[in-house]
């Protein structure tokens, strides 16, 4: 699956695959990245995903409130389109100690 398929018709966003698992495809998005961090996607590996794991994204976003931003990466939004959905999440820059 292109991730570029469930955004913007015009391509905005630049993608930069960090690692598949053969359900889903995690990566940068790299033109929304900042500073304070980057933006991260999480989206569906294949290009029909099942409810199941449409339903895996859903969960992973209802936890959004249980993570603590100093320890995980917290959800931002579930995005749905179509029969499919991304969910995004910002990054937070480690400084070493």
């Amino acid at each position: 699956m292109r991730p570029l398929n469930l955004l913007d018709a015009n391509g905005s966003a630049n993608f930069q695959v960090l690692l598949e698992d053969g359900e889903r495809v995690f990566c940068r998005v790299g033109s929304h990245a900042n500073a304070d961090g980057s933006v991260l996607a999480v989206l569906p590996a294949a290009e029909h995903p099942t409810p199941a794991t449409l339903n895996r994204l859903a969960h992973e976003y209802g936890l959004k409130d249980e993570l603590n931003g100093a320890w995980a990466v917290r959800p931002l939004e579930l995005v749905s389109r179509k029969r499919s959905s991304m969910l995004v999440a910002r990054g937070s820059r480690r400084r070493a100690a």
